[in-house]
């Protein structure tokens, strides 16, 4: 979990995103576990580990952490995040062996890195 929304932005763009979100009175809450979300017909509150919140709008941002633990073991290269690292053909470390999807990383435009 982090302080700021979305681990794609750096710490400048996220501050950015927080400050505009203030501006037009929308709150932003980071770590925190959602528990319930209460309403009829339409979300009314969500309920976190931290307390209950009303709302008109919600948004859930929770992440994606690569389901790659069976491959403890093998030589198949991994991240620090868990992610299998591929090359630009999709190509793992070990000949004839691919990773595509949430498992694994990805040339990230923006940050010019392999990413995940």
């Amino acid at each position: 979990r982090n302080d700021h929304i979305g681990t794609i932005y750096d710490a400048d763009m996220a501050e950015y995103i927080h400050k505009e979100a203030d501006k037009h009175h929308i709150e932003i809450l980071t770590n925190e576990n959602v528990k319930a979300f209460k309403g009829n017909e339409r979300v009314e509150a969500i309920e976190t580990d931290k307390g209950t919140y009303k709302a008109d709008l919600v948004l859930v941002s929770v992440g994606v952490k690569p389901n790659t633990d069976f491959l403890e073991g093998t030589n198949i290269r991994t991240n620090h995040k868990g992610a299998i690292e591929v090359n630009a053909y999709m190509q793992t470390n070990v000949q004839d062996v691919y990773a595509a999807g949430d498992c694994a990383t990805h040339y990230h435009v923006i940050k010019e890195i392999h990413d995940h």
